[in-house]
């Protein structure tokens, strides 16, 4: 079977993300976290999905410094 995409399993995500797979699942439950993929019981989440979840979560500040 071909998969398009890098897909990570929840706990590679909570990893990449530097949270525990509860509060990955807790996110998903209040439609608060990246968008995932559900394969018969697996999740997984999408690499490109992740990027995109992540960057909108950033918050850009102007220089400090002035």
């Amino acid at each position: 079977m071909f998969i398009r995409g890098n897909y990570l399993s929840e706990a590679e995500t909570a990893k990449e993300l530097g949270v525990k797979v509860n509060t990955l699942r807790a996110w998903a439950m209040h439609k608060k976290g990246p968008s995932k993929t559900k394969i018969g019981r697996k999740i997984f989440y999408r690499e490109e999905d992740l990027i995109n979840w992540i960057e909108s979560k950033a918050q850009f500040y102007d220089d400090l410094d002035e």
